[in-house]
């Protein structure tokens, strides 16, 4: 039978803490317990994670980790866990009820290292979080087979949604705690490709991440996916030109060096189109045209969630 822990790491997370654990104990298949790692935290976080316990019948069981990041506060949460797997999300999300359930059934039928599923922005907040969960971390609405980094190195995915296989989790000596700030999801899934393992991504295992809200904190967190992408592309991608366009989709040119230019997602998108219609004006009529794509996406990732 297998066993699930669900690792969630904590620094002041007050906001959305509770909303997080009460959809892990609601989940129509428990998991064995939830480990929540708190790395810090200065606010009323620990009294939400205490008061969740002592209504919870699931075993809800605290750690405190005194280094910093989230990835050591998921290595030590690992090292303490009982199942033979083990689902990773954090405090600003909301696994779906079936989550659990979905992945089990997934993993019986895949016999993989890793599982993943989308972390879609629950759209909630102002407009900044609306724009920033419309696509961030979606990754695609196919169901498939991942066994490498990709040629940018950058072909994993986020802890928000991933489950890992603790044995195999062990064998990598877990998440590089050098990587405090972002990206250190991504680089664990490109060593576990490299040891041999497979991943399996679902678009129907469905957690929602909810976004801080405000344009300071939107382009905060398009500064550290950019730096995190750009440390990935050095330690697991190939040298060339990589240009991702819209419209024109990924562009792939042969040189020795290293060079990638990603405009392709959707916050970037419109960026993009007002950055182009400060010096053209007429550029501001690409925004009806992204509107429409925009329509087109949420209407896909409708039917993949049915």
């Amino acid at each position: 039978m297998t066993t699930i822990s669900v690792v969630v790491p904590v620094y002041n997370a007050e906001e959305t803490l509770g909303h997080c654990l009460r959809a892990l104990v609601n989940q129509t298949k428990p998991p064995v317990e939830i480990i929540v790692a708190d790395n810090g935290s200065t606010d009323d976080s620990m009294s939400i994670v205490r008061a969740c316990t002592e209504k919870s019948e699931v075993s809800i069981r605290l750690i405190e980790v005194s280094k910093r990041g989230a990835a050591a506060a998921r290595n030590a949460a690992v090292l303490k866990a009982a199942g033979d797997w083990v689902a990773f999300t954090d405090s600003d999300c909301l696994p779906d009820p079936d989550w659990l359930a979905r992945g089990v059934e997934l993993l019986a039928n895949h016999h993989v290292a890793a599982l993943a599923g989308p972390a879609w922005g629950s759209l909630e907040g102002d407009g900044s979080a609306r724009l920033l969960g419309l696509t961030s971390l979606s990754v695609g609405l196919d169901e498939q087979y991942y066994s490498t980094a990709g040629p940018t190195g950058t072909q994993g995915f986020a802890a928000a949604n991933l489950w890992v296989r603790r044995e195999a989790f062990l064998d990598i000596q877990g998440f590089d705690e050098t990587l405090t700030v972002s990206g250190e999801d991504v680089d664990l899934c490109a060593r576990l490709y490299v040891a041999g393992g497979r991943l399996f991504y679902s678009p129907h295992l469905l957690v929602r991440h909810i976004h801080v809200s405000g344009i300071a904190n939107m382009c905060r967190k398009m500064v550290q996916y950019g730096r995190a992408h750009a440390l990935l592309f050095k330690r697991h991608g190939y040298s060339g030109i990589y240009l991702d366009l819209p419209l024109f989709g990924s562009l792939r040119f042969s040189s020795p060096f290293y060079f990638w230019c990603n405009t392709a997602s959707a916050e970037k998108k419109v960026l993009l189109i007002f950055f182009v219609a400060v010096l053209q004006p007429w550029a501001i009529l690409l925004l009806p045209v992204y509107i429409y794509w925009t329509g087109r996406f949420l209407r896909r990732r409708a039917v993949a969630r049915a």
